[in-house]
């Protein structure tokens, strides 16, 4: 078996942004934000993509929204983060994310808490220590922290994670680990098919189980891929697709 590469945008999208891909979602969020407590009631993918229109892989934002087992609401920004411009992309999508909620200014009322999470291939932290680091609104002298603030960001920095297969022992190291190597295996570990939601996950990212057209559209976004001076990421078009 090959697998496409979860950290290209366009494979991501198709994995935890499909049709197919709520269950997948959820215990990805549970797993990555919420520490293995099943903390999401119900999820609905905002615009999902449907592997019989490919051209639908042009938008790779997944955004979705959340109800939580407090009956609380929250919208859930998801994505891909590449090079230098990785923080002012994010934000910029989660504050597009908050305020398309509501028609005008007038309608703030119905705007609800926004969450982002970003899943980066270089590191963009030089103080931080944790693969997963959270940024909420804080007091700048006191540091205490707004916990009402409609705004928070998760970052995954995959560089920080160096885990192997036997090493893996909670949601979220299987998560990661599926993020960062599913693309240079061959077939499943069996540590991360005891998850239902990570196996199915892997059965998106076959590439045996993939129109020709969704193959020719990841191959045509890989070539457009390049760190942050600008040049090609090596293997990046070998990780999506080697036909």
């Amino acid at each position: 078996m090959k697998f496409i590469s979860p950290k290209v945008d366009y494979a991501f999208k198709k994995i935890f942004g499909s049709d197919q891909s709520q269950e997948i979602l959820v215990s990805f969020l549970n797993g990555i934000i919420y520490e293995e407590k099943s903390t999401i009631k119900s999820l609905t993918i905002a615009d999902p993509y449907h592997s019989d229109r490919p051209e639908d892989l042009k938008n790779t934002k997944v955004r979705a929204s959340t109800v939580l087992n407090d009956d609380s609401t929250l919208v859930i920004d998801l994505g891909v983060s590449l090079g230098k411009d990785a923080r002012k992309e994010a934000i910029y999508s989660m504050t597009q994310t908050y305020l398309s909620q509501a028609p005008s200014e007038d309608y703030f009322w119905l705007l609800h808490p926004v969450t982002a999470l970003r899943i980066s291939d270089v590191l963009l932290f030089d103080r931080a220590e944790e693969v997963v680091n959270s940024f909420a609104f804080a007091e700048a002298e006191k540091g205490f922290l707004d916990r009402k603030f409609p705004l928070e960001m998760f970052v995954v920095e995959l560089p920080r994670f160096n885990k192997s297969l036997a090493e893996l022992n909670t949601l979220q190291d299987k998560w990661i680990y599926f993020l960062k190597e599913a693309s240079n295996l061959e077939e499943i570990p069996e540590v991360l098919a005891e998850v239902t939601e990570i196996e199915r996950a892997f059965n998106l990212a076959n590439e045996a189980n993939m129109t020709a057209a969704e193959l020719e559209e990841l191959r045509g976004r890989s070539m457009m891929f390049y760190d942050e001076s600008g040049r090609q990421i090596p293997g990046a078009i070998e990780a999506v697709v080697n036909c």
